[in-house]
């Protein structure tokens, strides 16, 4: 095959335009590690598309792969021929996206926008993709059932499109364009190493960051050099908070160790006193919610404490019916109602419901 494939314009978006190969393989010239990922792909079903350049990322290489099903996109990117990142991407009903990246991403989530991030930088592609199919099923519950649109490599010149249309509208969209592949690998640790070693950061920064990305060991560092587990970072939230939204038990288990209020109501925007309970509770990316709570509570966290706005971990729970049957099991309040008088059984969907007058919600 010629190491050079000719690029097509095949879309012009909002965004910018895009330009393809109408190839059916991955060009030989590719770094050894997309090569090697190409390879576990093909051996699993996956179809090579092509690759996709957007003239607002023209540094950026898309190499482009859709399930058998149509159901999800990979995109493994590359820049400068360095490879770059492996992103998961399903759309929904609601028209909501999920990607599952290997690449550290600054924000992960912009609700009004429908788009949802799970970050997973250590994962194999192997685990990125079984790790994006559970994470689909969960999201199925709540955003209608996973579409069938990634048909060809228009269609994922049109994903791309849209959602950097979509990611843009949002104010605090910053540093990532489209997912969060398009920021590559190397960058993502040139930032980490930023972080680390800017002494401008504080400590407390360093180890919000560190729990939520569940490093143990740059946690254990952190604590050691004095950072204040029962701080409130810039995000408003505390170090527990973001491990727990993530699951992270050994970090959840280390902060506490440390002294770590379970209780502690964050001060983030429209969500203040906001507790770790109800960070784990409300979770759409921790696939252990029940165990957490569990832990939690064990630990001492109080299971009908109240935000700000008069909710509960049960009331936020609504959507997750492994956490509701846990925080019930735990003894929470079935009945209690938030500040609008809005109960767990009126926000709850039919299943949940069930949960919940079976133990005894009215």
């Amino acid at each position: 095959m010629s190491k050079k494939q000719p690029i097509h314009l095949i879309y012009s978006g909002q965004g910018g335009d895009y330009f393809g190969t109408e190839y059916e393989m991955l060009p030989e010239n590719v770094h050894p590690s997309i090569l090697e990922i190409g390879q576990i792909l093909a051996n699993q079903g996956m179809v090579y598309v092509g690759k996709l350049i957007c003239s607002q990322f023209h540094q950026i290489e898309i190499y482009a792969y859709v399930s058998p099903e149509k159901h999800f996109a990979i995109s493994v990117t590359a820049q400068e021929s360095n490879f770059g990142g492996i992103d998961c991407v399903s759309r929904f009903a609601d028209n909501s996206y999920l990607t599952t990246t290997t690449v550290k991403v600054i924000q992960n989530a912009y609700e009004e926008q429908g788009l949802f991030r799970v970050s997973l930088p250590g994962a194999n592609i192997s685990e990125l993709i079984t790790q994006h199919l559970a994470y689909v099923k969960d999201f199925e519950k709540r955003c209608g059932e996973v579409l069938t649109m990634f048909d060809d490599l228009l269609a994922i010149a049109h994903m791309v499109d849209e959602y950097t249309i979509r990611q843009q509208s949002n104010p605090g969209h910053g540093l990532l364009q489209f997912t969060s592949g398009l920021a590559s690998a190397g960058m993502a640790q040139v930032i980490e190493d930023d972080i680390d070693n800017d002494e401008n950061i504080s400590l407390l920064e360093k180890l919000g960051e560190a729990a939520m990305y569940g490093k143990l060991a740059k946690v254990e560092q952190l604590i050691a050099e004095g950072a204040d587990v029962n701080a409130i970072t810039e995000c408003g939230k505390t170090p527990l908070m973001l491990a727990a939204m993530y699951g992270h038990k050994s970090v959840i288990e280390a902060l506490l160790n440390a002294g770590a209020d379970p209780n502690l109501g964050g001060e983030e925007e429209f969500e203040e006193g906001t507790t770790a309970l109800m960070c784990i509770a409300s979770s759409l990316f921790a696939s252990n919610r029940a165990e957490i709570i569990k832990f939690l509570v064990n630990q001492g966290a109080d299971v009908n404490a109240r935000n700000d706005s008069g909710e509960t971990a049960l009331i936020v729970a609504c959507d997750n019916a492994d956490s509701v049957k846990a925080l019930i099991e735990a003894g929470a309040d079935v009945n209690q109602a938030d500040n609008e008088g809005n109960t767990p059984i009126m926000l709850a969907d039919w299943a949940v419901q069930q949960l919940l007058r079976e133990a005894g919600a009215i």
